[in-house]
């Protein structure tokens, strides 16, 4: 994402035809998963959904997370 919204909004947005209205899940990391846990869940969206976007909320305090 830019600091700055550019002069002009030419290619701003991705091609309809290569994205769409739902291509991405939520996951709540408060649980501090385990990185074969993260890969598993992830690698599961994509093959079972096609979804190419997680978006993560919640935290996790253990260090190296």
């Amino acid at each position: 994402m830019p600091s700055t919204v550019p002069a002009s909004l030419t290619d701003w947005w991705c091609d309809t035809s290569n994205e769409y209205g739902f291509v991405g899940f939520s996951y709540e990391v408060s649980d501090c998963q385990s990185l074969t846990q993260l890969r598993s869940e992830f690698l599961d969206v994509r093959q079972r959904f096609n979804g190419r976007y997680i978006r993560l909320y919640g935290a996790c305090d253990r260090k190296g997370f």
